[in-house]
């Protein structure tokens, strides 16, 4: 009697769970809150069904993979941004990355998305540490630079800036944002 073998079916895709997770902030990004399931994430990365379910067992599983990759993406971005960052220029420097991230596009959808995820973690309180965790990126460089007190200044005013941002047709006025953030922090 003949054995029969099965074939492999391809390699393991070891950039499956870490596609499904983008594909989560894409469908965030699309429908909101509102659109997550499942399925509609396991058509935007272009795998089964299963492969979702597999990688993570609910929609929080889902919420929590999103919210790692914004921070990464997010530690990335600021990393960047603060190489030269000192306290006699983080007005000008924050009132640029306010500006850039408020104009419409890629940028802005993804403070929207950020948004949606800070909105889910409001309701579940299990996903309110990645959220601080999301914080602190940013607020951690202000207050290194320019101490405690004025860096969360700072980061709420980043915080509130951007959310208003996201109703507005137009990206906000760079100079007008320095000259805010010189308002409410000054030298």
């Amino acid at each position: 009697m003949a054995s029969t073998t099965r074939s492999p079916r391809g390699p393991t895709d070891r950039e499956r769970a870490s596609r499904i997770a983008r594909a989560t902030i894409d469908v965030l990004r699309q429908g909101g809150l509102a659109g997550l399931t499942h399925r509609a994430v396991a058509r935007q990365a272009d795998v089964p069904l299963g492969s979702t379910t597999y990688h993570y067992a609910n929609r929080q599983e889902l919420l929590e993979a999103a919210i790692r990759v914004g921070i990464a993406e997010f530690e990335e971005l600021i990393a960047q941004w603060a190489v030269g960052l000192d306290a006699n220029n983080v007005a000008s420097r924050l009132a640029t990355l306010i500006a850039t991230q408020s104009f419409p596009g890629e940028a802005r959808d993804g403070i929207l998305v950020e948004y949606e995820l800070y909105l889910a973690s409001a309701r579940t309180v299990d996903l309110r540490p990645l959220s601080h965790q999301w914080d602190a990126v940013l607020r951690t460089v202000l207050e290194d630079r320019v101490g405690k007190s004025a860096g969360r200044v700072y980061f709420a005013a980043y915080v509130g800036l951007m959310f208003e941002s996201l109703i507005s047709d137009e990206p906000l006025d760079q100079a007008e944002v320095e000259r805010i953030l010189g308002a409410i922090v000054p030298d």
